[in-house]
């Protein structure tokens, strides 16, 4: 829509795009967060459960995407 409309800088079709493009780099940010969240809670799990082979092999393919 913005691209329909000339790409403004200023108005309320601006306004919509940033308010837009903010809310998504928010959600990108906290999506990430509460995978790493989820991550190190299954990390932990496999910690205290003493499966030590499944929790290297995790530990080492966390630390190879990073």
């Amino acid at each position: 829509m913005w691209n329909l409309c000339g790409r403004p800088r200023d108005g309320l079709i601006n306004k919509v795009r940033l308010e837009s493009k903010c809310k998504y780099k928010l959600a990108m940010k906290e999506e990430a967060l509460f995978h790493n969240m989820d991550y190190d809670d299954e990390l932990s799990i496999l910690y205290l459960m003493k499966d030590t082979n499944k929790f290297w092999t995790d530990w080492n393919f966390l630390n190879d995407t990073r």
